[in-house]
């Protein structure tokens, strides 16, 4: 890693994406789930993101920062939406931020913002894709918002802060009773963002939720 062209996951990378702390992760090789190959898992009851430790240079940065995603959205409110669970166009706001300022904006993929208010999006033989005109119009809140937000001089941290308090909070407050009670179940042990190496049919295995891999 120390002759790639990407930054390496420490604190310089802090000052470079804008995080207010460096979020705990280690590597393990061979990392799967369910003995399907993942890249990368936010453990949220232990705070501690696992990464695939054969990732090539830039697949372990972008899954790192998308799993950075995934533990600010939790602690700032924009885990979930009434329209969609943990890949939402606000999390997935976050990520794009991150991924503009190293310079790794082409890593951004629909799964990071094609979730529904059914669960997670990505599961073939669950076909529970948002429309597409749902795509298109969360894809250019990511880009235009992403845009305005990666050059002014504030974390991603106080971006998520003021997502919430901007955006989402109002979203929930006139959401209908049945999508506000989406959010009742107690979440704080489940892991966020497993990334699958493969295309195919997954399911949520108690503790987790499934995702796509960054090579």
């Amino acid at each position: 890693m120390q002759n790639s062209n990407y930054p390496v996951i420490n604190k310089d990378l802090c000052t470079l994406v804008g995080l207010e702390k460096l979020y705990p992760y280690c590597l393990v090789s061979d990392l799967r789930l369910n003995e399907k190959p993942i890249a990368g898992v936010f453990i949220k009851s232990e705070g501690i993101i696992h990464l695939k430790a054969e990732l090539s240079p830039k697949g372990l940065l972008a899954a790192y920062l998308h799993e950075v995603g995934h533990a600010i959205a939790a602690k700032s409110g924009l885990e979930y939406t009434p329209d969609a669970d943990a890949h939402n166009e606000y999390f997935a706001v976050l990520v794009a931020v991150m991924y503009r300022r190293v310079k790794v904006l082409d890593m951004l993929k629909i799964y990071d913002f094609c979730d529904t208010e059914k669960g997670q999006s990505f599961y073939v033989d669950a076909g529970i894709l948002p429309s597409d005109e749902t795509l298109i119009r969360r894809f250019e809140y990511i880009i235009q918002t992403s845009s305005k937000l990666a050059s002014k001089p504030l974390t991603i941290e106080q971006i998520a802060k003021k997502l919430w308090e901007e955006e989402v909070l109002d979203l929930w407050n006139t959401a209908t009773p049945k999508k506000v009670k989406r959010i009742s179940i107690n979440w704080e042990d489940l892991a966020l963002g497993a990334f699958l190496s493969l295309w195919g049919s997954a399911a949520v295995a108690g503790t987790v939720w499934i995702s796509m891999n960054w090579r």
